[in-house]
């Protein structure tokens, strides 16, 4: 970890032994994939990092990504609200953003079950829409 450390940290001058004490320190505890997070905070900050910032990045990876956080972001990406997205019309302009969130929440771990609840459909709709979305990535 600490090759690391000082890789990641000569982007921003040398850093001192006690820098990295403390960093190792900080960060030894929380397991997780530190070069991900390092790599993580060179693609949005040209700032130098704390330690806790780091470790937010780690532990932020760790945790599931919540089944409305999935169909918020799919709704926004296709510019629809989350009722048009969750609700019972099936116009293709709902319908594949909504088997696209159907799809995420299936790679997230979430069962058909789970996720048919979340849209207020049967497990079976949501396994025709994790198929049809899937079929659209191939063609």
């Amino acid at each position: 970890m600490r090759e690391h450390l000082a890789t990641f940290l000569a982007f921003y001058g040398a850093p001192s032994e006690a820098e990295l004490d403390l960093w190792e320190a900080a960060l030894a505890p929380a397991g997780g994939d530190l070069i991900e997070a390092l790599a993580t905070w060179l693609r949005v900050s040209d700032q130098k990092p704390q330690p806790i910032e780091i470790l937010r990045i780690m532990q932020a990876r760790e945790q599931p990504i919540s089944m409305r956080r999935i169909a918020l972001d799919v709704a926004m990406k296709h510019e629809i609200t989350i009722e048009e997205l969750t609700g019972p019309k099936r116009h293709q302009r709902q319908a594949h953003p909504r088997q696209e969130a159907m799809f995420k929440m299936k790679r997230a771990g979430y069962s058909h079950s789970e996720i048919g609840r979340f849209f207020g459909r049967d497990h079976t709709t949501v396994m025709h829409g994790v198929r049809a979305h899937e079929a659209r990535q191939i063609a």
